[in-house]
């Protein structure tokens, strides 16, 4: 069995982690629209890097990243036509 090894992230995946979140206004973990995440890229990127990595090296993550939020959906009916 392998160990788990966490290695730096770099500036690029970040980069791509951010350009596959959906391109909607739906809020993420830290309650900001990935949209508006996805148009301050360029400012985020270097925090978060340094945030992501210092959180590993210390191994200690943000109460805020141990949260989710569950939301019930309805689930459409159908019209059951009978024949």
């Amino acid at each position: 069995m392998k160990p788990l090894v966490f290695e730096p992230i770099t500036t690029e995946v970040l980069f791509d982690i951010i350009k596959s979140l959906p391109k909607k206004y739906t809020e993420g973990p830290a309650g900001l629209p990935c949209k508006i995440i996805m148009q301050a890229k360029d400012a985020l990127v270097e925090p978060l890097q340094f945030v992501n990595n210092l959180s590993f090296e210390q191994g200690k993550l943000s109460y805020q990243l141990k949260q989710t939020r569950v939301t019930s959906m309805q689930k459409k009916k159908r019209l059951i036509v009978a024949r």
